[in-house]
């Protein structure tokens, strides 16, 4: 183990800041898929995230995780800013 806690030669996955977009009322990324998992959040306005198992509203107080490969839908519920984190599997 090395002196910060890690085990010798094992990786330490970090979250890594993919993007912000700016997401005006109506703006849709249509159902599609990432091969990293990845965490959402609103930092500015409201997100609908849609998927087969359900649909989440993300206000800039809530984030919702997305499993690799899981096909989900975002839209914007107004002028919004999506921040979007993955993490590799």
């Amino acid at each position: 183990m090395s002196r910060n806690g890690q085990e010798r030669g094992r990786r330490s996955d970090t979250a890594i800041l993919v993007g912000q977009f700016l997401m005006p009322r109506g703006t849709a990324f249509a159902t599609h898929r990432h091969p990293d998992h990845q965490l959402l959040c609103a930092e500015r306005g409201l997100l609908r995230i849609r998927s087969e198992h359900g649909t989440w509203l993300l206000p800039p107080s809530l984030a919702l995780w997305i499993p690799a490969y899981v096909p989900h839908a975002t839209e914007s519920e107004g002028d919004a800013v999506m921040r979007a984190r993955s993490s590799p599997r």
